[in-house]
């Protein structure tokens, strides 16, 4: 379980990282494999990268595990959601 201090560190890595750099700087610094493996060229459009291709990417473990239970929690969502409709 994350707390609210690890909320406030990860910002504050990532601003260290990339908060001085300019918005064409980021495009090129995340759409660069050595930086964004999963990232693939769209050929000028744009497209979605698989949760899938992210976790793996990143390293973890157990991933269709994972993809399974986010299944499951998206048709509770949806069973909750539905219900408050009515």
């Amino acid at each position: 379980m994350f707390t609210r201090f690890d909320d406030l560190a990860c910002e504050e890595a990532v601003w260290q990282q990339f908060g001085s750099m300019s918005q064409w700087e980021l495009v090129d610094w995340t759409h660069d494999p050595r930086n964004v493996p999963e990232w693939e060229d769209p050929d000028g459009g744009s497209a979605i990268i698989p949760m899938q291709r992210i976790l793996h990417s990143v390293g973890v473990e157990h991933v269709e595990e994972i993809l399974e239970a986010n299944e499951t929690l998206k048709a509770i969502d949806r069973a909750f959601e539905a219900a408050r409709a009515n």
